[in-house]
């Protein structure tokens, strides 16, 4: 076995013969169909002057859409081969124009052979007519050598792999100079000496065809696949080719999928783990019996990251958990190169490096987020070397326009440059987001002025006529910079709620009480009237606010409403903001009607989801919160106010207000019937109200309102409500079973909910006993 081992990488045009040279080389046999590479592997031994050598040959791919995958073949080569096909003269003038600039850059101080293709062709009839056609004959022996002088090749030699000629020769020179060279190549990933097992080009193609037959429709062939597969993982090399496989453009998408979900579950469930965050278990618990050698942790390490930013979204997306399993296993210990690796990234000029960088960097906050005291040092280290590169990026990001700020290497439209900006912001505030979430550490507590007047400046940027903004409504939320403007609006939430209101700190968090009085006398003031500032240009419709951005925004309000500081700027916003912003949130919307109307069981199943989605995904949830909470947390002054705004909406329908309007108001009035049900000096007007604006409903001729009524008369039973008189509660009773056998099936669902509650009423429940059976069949006829 040669215990010298050198690498070789050859680039060239597509087409210009390298992948029949290396094949010819390494298993002499000239391959008569031409297929596109990404980047192969193949191993052969070379003997010169009297060494032994192992050489391991990476074969690239020449055409422009790999350029970026590429460069993953450069770590650690000794040596570098540029091909060019003496039957085209175009390629040798690429030497000169792409190839010798693209190695200088990846492989400095490399030595350097020029080698001429398909050297038979020169005197072949018809390929001389071909060129004499475009006014072009082949490369003369005079013009090669010309070329390699001027790009500095240490030899120029010429061979064709289709009749074996000079082919060995070509390898023996090559070797050579690899013995002669210091290791290098791959300025981005500077890593230790990796050689991996030969990934034969066979191996490949095999594997490819087992993951397209793992998609198929036939049981037999995905379960005949699937074995194959797990008989596969113990191979030398199997990793690598899996990796190959998924890099490789040239190979189809949905086997590129397949095996990136693949080498996912291969990781989670083989890697050695030493963090306790990864804890799933694999979906096929055959993939435990391999554990992934050194030398694939290597492998992975070295080209996770490039691959990440080459490969396309779809497939970047399903690599960023084997880059979290890994990290979470490696970092800081075994992988302590990652974040500088990952700075770098972040620093370069290119979307998708930054765009890798910056994934790369949340996955190193995520492994802290809820880190005790013992990972505190390394966190804080990790932001102190990490968090002035992000500033930086991100205020140059937000100050320059988007045609100006070059973020491809390529010119793009104006709107995929300003959807780019928003993309690496928004992810730029998730991380920050992320950094926070726990503790914060001292480093951020000093930045809090320049991040702070980022946030800011992020919340004030116009969206609805921004370039690239999407037409479509379902992709509006997703858009970078919607996603963006709702961190940071949750980001100032969080800096205000969990560490920047003094008089809501708990005791075990009273480190923060300075950073707390610094916010709340400097920052929750202007971040309250920007906060306004963006309300007022959504009502007036001249910008947009996504869902969760609402959410955000009355969260705050609602945290402004205790504190002396902030509610002397909220106070007098109120009416404005109850009329035009929070009631229209509680009504209910045109789209909810027609679904109520038309897919009453959807209706219903999305009234019960709302206790178990995200909080801040639903504005009507949290409007109604809002307006609980200045009830009662200033109800001295707000809730004769709240009450005045809903009898002023009841009493104006229907010559003022509109049916959804009085679904408002009634909601309004259900979300207060603890305050209500508390004061008893009001307890005459509300049964006044009920018997002129609630009652009557039961009778209304849209479902939805009598909907409300029952849902009304629920909330206050549940509250406590005593009826002072027995007509009212007889008419409470008689609407709840009228609505039981209403026409609408959400009538009748609001309704068997609030009879249950009416018969707390010893007079009810005496009533309706002995007709139970016969009201829910009557209610209900499928039970």
């Amino acid at each position: 076995m040669s215990e010298i081992r050198r690498k070789l990488v050859i680039v060239g045009d597509g087409a210009c013969g390298k992948t029949c040279l290396l094949i010819v080389f390494s298993k002499g046999t000239f391959p008569e169909v031409y297929v596109p590479t990404v980047f192969e592997n193949y191993v052969a031994d070379v003997e010169v002057d009297g060494k032994r050598v192992e050489l391991a040959l990476w074969d690239t791919a020449g055409q422009e859409d790999y350029d970026r995958l590429r460069p993953l073949s450069y770590p650690d080569s000794n040596v570098i081969l540029i091909c060019f096909a003496i039957d085209s003269p175009d390629s040798l003038d690429n030497v000169q124009e792409k190839w010798i600039s693209e190695v200088l850059h990846f492989c400095q101080g490399l030595p350097i052979v020029l080698v001429g293709c398909k050297k038979d062709l020169r005197t072949d009839p018809k390929t001389i007519e071909e060129l004499r056609r475009t006014s072009q004959k082949p490369v003369t022996p005079e013009e090669g050598m010309a070329v390699a002088q001027k790009i500095g090749s240490q030899r120029y030699l010429e061979c064709s792999a289709k009749l074996g000629q000079g082919v060995r020769e070509v390898f023996e020179h090559a070797t050579r100079y690899a013995l002669l060279a210091k290791k290098g190549g791959g300025r981005r990933n500077r890593t230790k000496h990796f050689h991996s097992t030969a990934m034969d080009l066979n191996q490949l193609h095999q594997l490819r065809s087992l993951f397209q037959a793992s998609l198929s429709t036939d049981l037999q062939s995905r379960h005949h696949a699937e074995a194959q597969l797990n008989q596969l993982q113990a191979n030398p090399g199997f990793l690598s080719t899996l990796f190959s496989l998924v890099a490789s453009a040239d190979q189809p998408l949905p086997a590129r999928q397949a095996a990136a979900i693949y080498l996912k579950n291969f990781t989670r469930s083989s890697y050695d783990h030493q963090s306790t965050r990864i804890t799933a278990k694999p979906i096929d618990q055959s993939l435990q019996n391999n554990k992934i050698s050194d030398q694939d942790r290597t492998f992975l390490k070295q080209h996770l990251l490039q691959a990440i930013a080459s490969v396309p979204s779809s497939i970047s997306t399903l690599l960023l958990p084997t880059l979290a399993v890994i990290i979470s296993s490696d970092y800081p210990d075994r992988w302590p190169e990652v974040l500088p690796q990952t700075i770098n990234l972040i620093g370069s000029n290119e979307f998708p490096l930054i765009q890798a960088g910056l994934l790369s960097l949340l996955e190193i906050m995520r492994l802290y987020r809820w880190s005790g005291r013992d990972k505190s040092q390394l966190r804080s280290n990790a932001i102190t070397l990490s968090f002035p590169i992000l500033l930086q990026l991100a205020q140059s990001l937000i100050s320059h326009p988007p045609e100006n700020y070059g973020l491809l290497p390529t010119p793009t439209s104006l709107d995929q440059a300003n959807s780019n900006i928003g993309t690496l912001l928004y992810l730029i505030l998730k991380i920050y987001k992320t950094s926070i979430t726990a503790e914060l550490p001292i480093f951020q507590q000093q930045q809090i002025i320049p991040w702070g007047q980022l946030f800011l400046a992020v919340i004030r940027k116009p969206l609805k006529n921004s370039p690239g903004f999407p037409s479509d409504p379902d992709d509006q939320d997703r858009w970078g910079w919607s996603k963006a403007k709702k961190w940071s609006y949750f980001i100032l939430n969080r800096l205000y709620s969990r560490y920047g209101s003094p008089s809501q700190l708990p005791t075990n968090m009273l480190q923060y009480k300075p950073f707390a009085d610094n916010f709340i006398s400097s920052f929750a003031g202007p971040i309250l009237r920007l906060y306004l500032e963006q309300v007022e240009l959504f009502i007036q419709e001249h910008d947009w606010m996504s869902r969760k951005v609402i959410c955000h925004t009355i969260i705050f309000f609602e945290e402004c409403i205790r504190p002396k500081e902030t509610w002397s700027v909220l106070k007098p916003q109120i009416p404005v903001l109850l009329s035009h912003f929070i009631f229209p949130l509680l009504c209910i919307t045109e789209d909810e009607v027609c679904e109520f109307e038309n897919q009453p069981e959807d209706y219903v199943r999305s009234q019960f989801a709302e206790f178990f989605e995200d909080i801040c995904s639903n504005p009507s949830t949290i409007s109604a919160g809002f307006l609980l909470a200045l009830a009662s947390g200033r109800k001295k002054t707000m809730f004769m106010s709240l009450l005045t705004f809903i009898t002023d909406v009841c009493a104006k329908y229907p010559a003022d207000h509109t049916p959804r309007d009085k679904d408002g108001a009634l909601r309004s009035l259900a979300h207060l019937a603890t305050v209500i049900t508390e004061t008893k000096s009001i307890r005459p007007n509300i049964e006044e109200f009920f018997s002129t604006y609630v009652f009557p409903e039961f009778r209304s001729e849209h479902a939805f309102i009598r909907a409300r009524t029952c849902e009304v008369v629920r909330k206050f039973e549940i509250a406590g409500s005593e009826w002072s008189k027995q007509e009212l509660l007889n008419t409470a009773y008689q609407g709840v079973t009228q609505c039981l056998s209403d026409p609408s099936l959400p009538v009748r669902v609001q309704a068997a909910l609030t009879l249950p509650e009416l018969c707390e009423h010893p007079q009810v429940h005496e009533g309706v006993a002995p007709h139970i059976g016969q009201i829910m069949k009557g209610s209900f006829p499928a039970l």
